[in-house]
């Protein structure tokens, strides 16, 4: 019984945290987002509109679509408690490598119950043969033509069956429409692409005056294993 008290006082606080307070023709509004899988959105933009006998309450946050919600209003009653649930933009995934514009995968966008409501993740399953030696350094994001800021990459599997998990921050997402396109070097491409991945690297290293320094080790993390994997 505590500790479903426990959860309850967690969920609660939760809650609370999410929760944004707008006003509008003397009522005020407790505002709270979730996902799609009823995972509580933070950073939310809301407000509200009251007119005659109801209110129209409007929210939206980084990489989902607006969501909008109508309260019916008591004028006995001041205070009102509204939950908005934001839907997952549009998005177009395709995977490429230097020389075919489009590889042979997969893909499943559904968002896993681990990934926090401020990232967006998918998975691709890489069938095209001759791409047995990347590693998660190797692929390259690019979200709507810019490349990604840090994604977190895993990859898994074998030759003909590889497995590639991908998240990136939903404010790299636009509120509706979207395309994401992922590099992977095949084996014959690898060595050149990590060639230039190093030399980029140094140059950003050797200019790097004022970079966070958790970005900076890993940056640094990044280079020794280019290194070597290079031989050098």
């Amino acid at each position: 019984m505590m500790i479903l008290r426990n959860i309850l006082a967690l969920m609660s606080l939760v809650a609370s945290l999410s929760a944004q307070m707008v006003s509008s023709g003397g009522y005020t509004f407790s505002i709270d987002a979730t996902n799609e899988h009823f995972r509580p959105i933070y950073n939310i933009r809301a407000s509200a509109f009251v007119s005659g006998t109801h209110a129209r309450i409007e929210v939206s946050a980084p990489g989902y679509q607006d969501g909008r919600e109508t309260v019916y209003l008591n004028s006995n009653q001041k205070h009102y408690r509204v939950r908005v649930r934001l839907s997952d933009p549009s998005v177009w995934l395709r995977a490429q490598s230097k020389k075919v514009n489009n590889l042979n995968v997969s893909t499943n966008q559904s968002q896993f119950m681990a990934t926090g409501a401020d990232r967006y993740s998918f998975e691709m399953l890489l069938r095209n043969t001759g791409f047995s030696k990347f590693t998660h350094r190797d692929i390259e994001v690019r979200v709507n033509g810019m490349w990604a800021f840090a994604p977190r990459i895993q990859v898994s599997g074998q030759d003909g069956s590889r497995r590639i998990q991908v998240e990136i921050r939903r404010e790299e997402l636009r509120g509706y429409s979207n395309q994401i396109v992922v590099e992977i070097p095949s084996d014959e491409e690898l060595t050149p692409a990590r060639r230039k991945r190093l030399q980029a690297l140094s140059f950003e290293l050797m200019q790097a005056e004022g970079m966070d320094e958790a970005l900076r080790a890993q940056k640094l993390d990044e280079l020794r294993e280019l290194r070597s994997l290079l031989g050098q």
